[in-house]
């Protein structure tokens, strides 16, 4: 099993195959949630999960480019535009993680920034995501994917009794 990253040495962002190059500067991935809800049973109160809540990133960029500016309006039904997060973790010991996160999503907001002389005018990208994958060494640990209603962890299925019972898989 890969030891998980600590330190990314560096990183690289990809929206629809277009590299931001040096201008990435900031990635929030989404909070993976699990939406509780309390159901009163006589004296006691029992949670219940009622799926995922919905996964948002933000993307903040250096510089005002049009490459990225153009994808924020486009419509690609509801999959939306494909964001590829690419970065390695290396330690003393000269071993290394290959980083890759897929994310396909809705641009949400387009922040223009704030400018001022001599600085750089920071871009913030804000997605709702429709998929989600997380990859360590080629090996992908969460893959969440709410239009095919999967949802893996580690490679296990966490919807397999539910879609069978369903008769769905």
């Amino acid at each position: 099993m890969a030891n998980f990253p600590k330190v990314l040495k560096g990183f690289r962002v990809y929206i629809d195959g277009y590299d931001t190059g040096a201008s990435a500067n900031n990635i929030i991935l989404p909070k993976i949630t699990q939406r509780i809800e309390e159901i009163s049973l006589g004296s006691f109160v029992l949670p219940v999960n009622m799926g995922l809540d919905l996964l948002t990133a933000e993307i903040e960029l250096l510089e005002q480019d049009k490459n990225t500016l153009i994808q924020w309006g486009l419509l690609n039904g509801t999959t939306g535009q494909l964001i590829t997060f690419r970065g390695y973790q290396e330690d003393n010991t000269g071993e290394s993680n290959d980083i890759r996160i897929d994310m396909r999503g809705i641009y949400k907001e387009y922040d223009l920034g704030q400018w001022a002389k001599g600085e750089t005018g920071k871009v913030k990208y804000i997605i709702n995501l429709t998929q989600f994958t997380y990859t360590i060494d080629s090996v992908p640990y969460i893959v969440i994917e709410p239009l095919t209603n999967t949802f893996l962890i580690a490679g296990v299925n966490q919807l397999a009794k539910q879609k069978e019972a369903l008769g769905i898989l």
